[in-house]
């Protein structure tokens, strides 16, 4: 899309030189890299699916661009610095990866798998200044793979429904 080649070309973020970044140069990067998935969401509903397909190539597009940047963010930085927002954008981009882990095709299948793990693993990082918020997204996206049918395609750790978690917490509490 425009907006990111219109970033100014210091703000760049060159993938050789990703360790002389300041945290906020990714932060940047991440909100304008989900920016798409927010701005042509309503048009979906509203194009022929010639131009459906190309919406939804540009937004899986920046789903996997931003697990990109978070893996590279998560080699030189942690999340635990983070602002709040940087869990919506997660939660942003999971929807799409959890979506493209609906497909049949289990190349695609497996590129959502590995791109969640990075996703999840960032949210559970979050979770120790976030707690909240962190936690809420993790339970709203283990919902939503129990709903599209497709817990496998999360880590291990995450690959049950929420609601058995809370059913193991009320047994827990009992005894």
């Amino acid at each position: 899309m425009n907006m990111r080649s219109s970033v100014n070309p210091r703000l760049n973020l060159d993938s050789s030189k990703f360790t002389d970044h300041h945290p906020f140069i990714y932060f940047l990067h991440m909100a304008i890299v989900t920016s798409p998935i927010v701005l042509l969401l309503p048009f979906l509903d509203r194009t022929n699916d010639q131009q459906v397909s190309l919406l939804l190539q540009e937004m899986f597009r920046s789903a996997f661009i931003m697990t990109d940047i978070l893996f590279q963010y998560r080699k030189t930085n942690q999340l635990v610095k983070c602002p709040a927002m940087i869990v919506y954008y997660v939660v942003r981009s999971s929807v799409f990866l959890i979506s493209l882990a609906t497909s049949t095709d289990p190349t695609l299948e497996r590129r959502a798998a590995r791109r969640l793990k990075i996703s999840l693993g960032s949210l559970e990082e979050m979770q120790q200044t976030w707690q909240q918020q962190a936690s809420h997204a993790i339970y709203f996206l283990q919902g939503l793979a129990t709903r599209w049918g497709v817990l496998k395609a999360l880590p291990l750790r995450w690959s049950y429904s929420p609601d058995f978690q809370l059913s193991l917490q009320k047994h827990h509490e009992s005894l």
